[in-house]
């Protein structure tokens, strides 16, 4: 669903953002992420971070973190973390790589596979990457790593999408109610909103609404003749 549709259109989180440059993004947990690809038969979407568009570093110093009644990560990725402002000491030379940041007030940070804390650094930030390429941070330069992180990553939704998928079949439009809180099926006819649309309703569409019902004017009964204006 966009952002300005009504709340009742889409699952609260799913929330999506065409902006004019033609790209979509959403936020998840306070992080802006531009969608790079949503696959609905395996319910993924890859994602990335808007803050590393243009650096190779997190701007923001917030953890990639999901809400995770909705989302999960997918399988085959690792964390990789960015320590920011580390003092120079010689344990630090076990880390695998050491890069400028640009658009960062930050010029000395290191890389490391895993997720670790600050410790006595300024800040750390954890970011998903594939598996084979965190394995390998140490060999990366910076558009080697640049190019790691704008692949982005993929998510899964947990939703059901079997309850939409049927609803669509039948000529309804998936949302969602919040009273119930669960996704329910807005139908061409009645019943207007419901688990599904059992009967096909033909027609104009009117999804909750209910049409208005047509004034009949009984027959007259045999043998009373119909009445007359005066």
């Amino acid at each position: 669903m966009s952002v300005d549709d009504p709340s009742f259109c889409g699952y609260p989180g799913f929330e999506l953002n065409c902006n004019q440059d033609g790209s979509t993004t959403m936020e998840i947990e306070n992080i802006k992420y531009r969608i790079l690809n949503i696959l609905p038969t395996t319910q993924t979407i890859r994602i990335l971070r808007e803050d590393i568009m243009e650096s190779i570093c997190p701007v923001d110093l917030v953890n990639t973190t999901l809400d995770y009644s909705l989302f999960d990560f997918a399988s085959g990725y690792t964390n990789l973390t960015f320590l920011y402002d580390c003092p120079v000491a010689s344990h630090f030379a076990e880390m695998d790589g050491t890069f400028a940041c640009r658009k960062s007030k930050y010029h000395n940070v290191f890389v490391q596979p895993g997720a670790v804390g600050p410790g006595k650094c300024d800040a750390s930030v954890t970011v998903p990457v594939p598996q084979m390429s965190a394995g390998n941070v140490g060999s990366l330069n910076s558009s080697g790593l640049a190019q790691v992180l704008q692949e982005g990553f993929e998510i899964r939704w947990k939703l059901g999408s079997k309850t939409c998928s049927k609803c669509i079949e039948e000529k309804g439009r998936c949302g969602y109610d919040e009273y119930s809180n669960q996704t329910t099926c807005f139908c061409p006819g009645p019943p207007y909103a419901s688990a599904s649309c059992p009967v096909a309703t033909f027609g104009l569409p009117t999804y909750g609404y209910a049409p208005p019902s047509p004034i009949s004017i009984p027959s007259p009964s045999p043998g009373i003749p119909p009445p007359t204006n005066h």
